[in-house]
This record gives C-alpha cells, sequence and structure tokens, in this order.
C-alpha cells in the first residue's frame, strides 16, 4: 500500500477511523516542522521512535510501524526518535518540490550521473583516468627512487604510479599502510553492520494500491496479487517491509526494495530492475544470502498481475551476495596522513546518495588541506575547511517559487 505523505492521502484513506486520521495529522504537522526544543521531543531525542509515536502521540501500532519504517525510514525497532524525525521531515518536506513524490530518481542508474559529472569535471580540469586494470598492489615507498611516499601497480601497466595523497576504501590497503592512514568519519550513525543484497530483472511492472494500509502484524506466509481495488503500475518506486512482515524474513530489521524502470534509463523498454537489501546483525553473518532474501524477493514478485495463463512470474536473473564491512582498525586522524580512507556506508536507501555526498566532500576538505599544508606558498590562515561549497539544504530556489 501507498504510504501516506500528506493532507489529501490521509483525507481520502477510507481505512482509517477519523481519531486516527487526527491522531496522523497532528504528528505530520509536528515532524514536518520546526520540532527542536518542542515539549514532546524534550528528553526522548534517544528514545526508540517507535515508542515515541505511541507515546507522544498515541499512535496505534499500525501507523506507528508505517511511519517508523516507511516515511523515517528506520531499520531497527530501536532506532533512536531525532535521527528519525529529521528523516520524516526531510521527506515531508520535499514532496511536490520536484513533483508529487518526495524523492528524486537518478538516470542511468543511481548515482551515475553524479560520478559521470565528476569525471568530466575533473577531465577538464587535468584529471588523468586509467580504466580497466586490476589494482596489484600499493605500498609505502621504500626505495626513495619515486619523488612520492606512497606507490601503486596495475596490472598489465609497466610504470608504477606515486603520489603525495591517496583516497582508498579499506579493502584495498596492507597492515603496513595502516599507520599513514587517517579515516574520515562517516556522516552517518556510524554502525557498521553486513548487508544482504539481491539483484533481481524482471519483464512485468510492479503493482500496488493507490489508498489504503496494509495491516503489517498479520504475516504473509503465501504472498498473492493484492485483491481488487484499482492496483496501478509503478516504473519506479520503493518498497519496504518492516521487521518480522514476512514469515522467514528478518525479525529485527527492515527490507528495502529499490525498483527501476524503463523511465530511469537503468532499463529496457519492459524491463525493471530489482535491487533488495536487508541488513545482518553480528549473530547472522555466517547465513547464505539467498534464505533471507528469497521470502522478500517472492513477495515483491507476487505483487504482478498474474499472466493469462497463470504461469507464475520467475526473474529473467538474480543474484544474491553479502556486502561485509571492513573488518581492519585504522587511526581516526593520524598525525601525517597520506591516504585518507573513505567511510563504509551502510545507511537506509534515502540517505545513503546524501551520505555518500557528504563524505565525498569531507575528503575533498582534508586532501586540500593536506595540500596546502604542504605548499610553501600556501598563506598559514587558508583553512578549505570552513569554506562552505554548498548553498544551505533548505533554501528555495527561487523566491517567487511558492512551494
Amino acid at each position: 500500500m501507498q504510504v501516506p505523505g500528506s493532507k489529501e492521502d490521509i483525507f481520502k484513506n477510507r481505512d482509517l477511523p477519523l481519531l486516527e486520521k487526527r491522531r496522523l495529522m497532528r504528528f505530520l504537522v509536528f515532524a514536518g516542522g520546526p520540532f527542536e526544543g518542542s515539549s514532546e521531543l524534550r528528553g526522548n531525542e534517544n528514545a526508540p521512535f517507535l515508542q515515541f509515536l505511541r507515546d507522544a502521540f498515541a499512535l496505534n501500532e499500525d501507523l506507528a510501524q508505517v511511519i517508523t519504517y516507511s516515511l523515517a525510514f528506520c531499520t531497527f525497532p530501536s532506532d533512536p526518535t531525532l535521527p528519525a524525525l529529521q528523516r520524516a521531515r526531510r521527506y515531508l518536506q520535499s514532496a511536490g518540490r520536484y513533483g508529487p513524490s518526495s524523492f528524486i530518481v537518478g538516470h542511468y542508474g543511481g548515482a551515475g550521473e553524479i560520478s559521470q559529472g565528476f569525471s568530466r569535471t575533473s577531465a577538464v580540469h587535468g584529471g588523468v583516468y586509467i580504466l580497466g586494470k586490476r589494482i596489484l598492489s600499493i605500498h609505502p615507498n621504500s626505495s626513495g627512487k619515486e619523488p612520492h611516499p606512497i606507490l601503486l601497480k596495475l596490472d598489465e601497466f609497466p610504470d608504477c604510479l606515486s603520489c603525495d595523497v591517496m583516497v582508498s576504501p579499506q579493502d584495498y590497503l596492507v597492515p603496513e599502510l595502516f599507520s599513514a592512514a587517517t579515516v574520515i568519519p562517516s556522516s552517518t550513525d556510524g554502525r557498521n553492520y553486513a548487508i544482504a543484497r539481491c539483484i533481481a530483472i524482471i519483464d512485468k511492472p510492479i503493482s500496488f494500491h493507490s489508498s489504503g494500509f496494509f495491516s503489517i502484524n498479520t504475516q504473509i506466509s503465501q504472498p498473492t496479487f493484492p485483491p481488487p481495488g484499482a492496483p496501478h503500475s509503478i516504473d519506479n518506486g520503493v518498497l519496504i517491509f518492516p521487521p518480522a512482515s514476512l514469515e522467514k524474513g528478518s525479525s529485527k530489521a527492515s527490507a528495502t526494495v529499490l525498483i527501476t524502470g524503463e523511465s530511469s534509463m537503468s532499463a529496457p523498454k519492459g524491463k525493471h530492475i530489482i535491487y533488495l537489501s536487508v541488513p545482518i546483525l553480528d549473530n547472522d553473518i555466517d547465513s547464505s544470502p539467498e534464505p533471507l532474501l528469497q521470502p522478500y524477493l517472492t513477495a515483491t514478485l507476487s505483487c504482478i498481475s498474474p499472466s493469462s495463463d497463470g504461469m507464475e512470474t520467475n526473474p529473467l536473473f538474480k543474484v544474491f551476495y553479502i556486502e561485509h564491512p571492513p573488518r581492519h582498525e585504522f587511526v581516526v586522524s593520524a598525525p601525517n596522513p597520506k591516504i585518507i580512507v573513505t567511510p563504509f556506508i551502510c545507511s537506509t536507501h534515502p540517505e545513503s546518495l546524501d551520505s555518500a555526498a557528504i563524505n565525498a566532500e569531507a575528503v575533498f576538505r582534508k586532501v586540500v588541506g593536506i595540500l596546502k599544508s604542504r605548499d610553501p606558498l600556501c598563506p598559514p590562515e587558508a583553512n578549505v575547511e570552513d569554506e562552505n561549497l554548498w548553498p544551505p539544504l533548505n533554501e528555495i530556489d527561487d523566491e517567487e517559487d511558492n512551494w
């Protein structure tokens, strides 16, 4: 079912009693405004968000879970209130800014256009790209033959590359380089957990209902196509499965399904790509990803209209894997870093691209600061970390536009 994100959605809904509508409206007005310092939030900033919704706004269990996982995009039932409210406010304030949805869908596969724009800008300013070459080694320069302290060896590339500062994920580094590396702190909550992932390609669209709420207290043992009620197909969308909403699914974390189709230019006409992810906690780290994710994939495929011959829809392609966070320990801030380690991102879908941009900016500021500190011609008072590179997020694009 579609998540309500506006007054119109709530007023049109026929499944909610009037009292629940009033409570939900009261919360949406609260979450969409300046709630910092409010009496409702005071002392509850770190309380579980689910508990906050029940205690402060008297919302029933179904509504509290819909808001927690599908509007505030919490991952666990214990997620704290303040960050969840900030995500909910971003969701509510984004609705109607660039269309009816709160989301912006990137063309050609998510953030591909962002990285392509960066690569083109970098090339204009002298950046050089070496593509399709496997990294053989990264090691410190102990011979003194090269002018820079870090050496990089690529497969089928005759020359060793050297540099003053290297930006790298943790996976590529050997222990000898740990003391010369500094980690950029992540902009997210810092919890590094493994993520079970599935990618599937289908040739039929997903359908869902435009109104109404799904009772998440009733577990789905045999998912079926949604009952009559004018379901409509989607080309791009996000589906959320709260914890314990599916039999044999995760009882501890929510699962997210991102669907992209032809309009995002990431799939051919008539095809759709499903990206499914669910966090794995330490005690389940050795589990196989397919049994963990198959219930969610089956439930997602059940939302495809049955064919005339009654045959079930099977993906044209599917792959299951686990993305593990790095296990190495690094110095958070080395005194004279030569390597900048990018943080591992394990946040929710709405935050992942924002986090990537924030982390990239932090890396940029750190690198430029290091290079300026080594430049004798650079004045000591120059500090790139104090410069404002971006306009405020709450800045209106055009004063004449009345959002």
